[in-house]
């Protein structure tokens, strides 16, 4: 179970939330996501016995249409078992959404997370997340074909974008 208070004040929201997970196991979801308001970039906060709050501020500039950031931070206890132990983690993310014209659709999101666990040999967790969505992935996969083909490196297209269509484009580096 858990609560969760917000207040918004002008561009800006505040929130603070506490989740507690039962002893016996950690929390069950059949459904797959895990519903909690402390589940955050890389941890969920539910295992067995583990109480977790969460403070976070997020605000919308109203100088740049459709740039927005948050950052957040989660402290959860030691956990039921002997070899699990207490984490926290700090995430940060910027985003921008373009509002209207051309690049109507396209959303540019940077995320990054430190997780620091407890316990013998802890060592902190970094987690760097660029995250681009593009609406009418077909159409885009398509000219980024057809560029490649021409040997370009550059993606280009005449087509409208169809709103609601999205593309998601994901980059990761080992190590």
């Amino acid at each position: 179970y858990g609560l969760k208070g917000e207040l918004a004040w002008g561009p800006a929201l505040f929130s603070l939330a506490w989740t507690s997970t039962g002893n016996e196991t950690a929390t069950q979801s059949p459904w797959s996501g895990y519903p909690g308001y402390t589940s955050v970039q890389v941890e969920d906060f539910n295992r067995a016995g583990e109480d977790a709050w969460m403070l976070r501020a997020a605000y919308n500039f109203q100088g740049v249409p459709g740039l927005s950031t948050y950052a957040l931070y989660v402290n959860g206890n030691d956990p039921e078992g002997d070899t699990t132990y207490a984490k926290e983690e700090f995430d940060f993310n910027l985003q921008w959404a373009a509002p209207a014209g051309t690049w109507q659709g396209l959303a540019l999101r940077f995320r990054y997370a430190v997780v620091d666990q407890d316990g013998p040999g802890s060592s902190n967790l970094n987690d760097l997340r660029l995250i681009v969505d593009y609406d009418n992935a077909t159409e885009f996969l398509d000219d980024y074909e057809a560029n490649l083909t021409a040997s370009t490196a550059f993606i280009g297209t005449a087509r409208t974008i169809a709103l609601g269509t999205i593309i998601e484009v994901g980059f990761a580096f080992p190590g």
